[in-house]
């Protein structure tokens, strides 16, 4: 990561007053259910692949930069937009492509076996 997106990236995380994993593995691993919990049952750090009849419909998890946000992701085709998942041989999500909070906390990431890569327009509207 440059230098100067790490220390981007850190005065952003002091601004709202997180803390920021670099380089560190955030979603140990894919959790499967067939069906889609309750919002208070999606726990930090924890990645949820809704799964049913061996169709993948949903993403799942808190956003990574601790706004304690939902985040709900289509992984069907017939959704516009949509993402595709793969795992790892370790069992840690990618998603294609990024995600960017449109509304809140504004974060803009990618998912990379298990990894938070930050985009260097975090903390800003999509598409301004």
């Amino acid at each position: 990561m440059n230098n100067w997106f790490t220390k981007a990236i850190y005065k952003f995380y002091k601004i709202i007053g997180k803390k920021l994993p670099v380089d560190e593995i955030y979603f140990k691993n894919i959790i499967i259910k067939d069906k889609t919990p309750n919002n208070k049952d999606v726990r930090d750090r924890e990645f949820i692949e809704i799964v049913y009849k061996g169709k993948s419909y949903w993403a799942i998890f808190r956003c990574p930069c601790g706004c304690e946000n939902i985040i709900s992701l289509p992984l069907q085709n017939t959704h516009n937009p949509f993402w595709e998942i793969s795992h790892s041989i370790d069992n840690r999500p990618t998603l294609y492509p990024s995600i960017w909070q449109n509304e809140g906390c504004l974060s803009h990431f990618w998912i990379e076996a298990g990894k938070i890569k930050w985009c260097s327009n975090t903390g800003t509207e999509p598409w301004k």
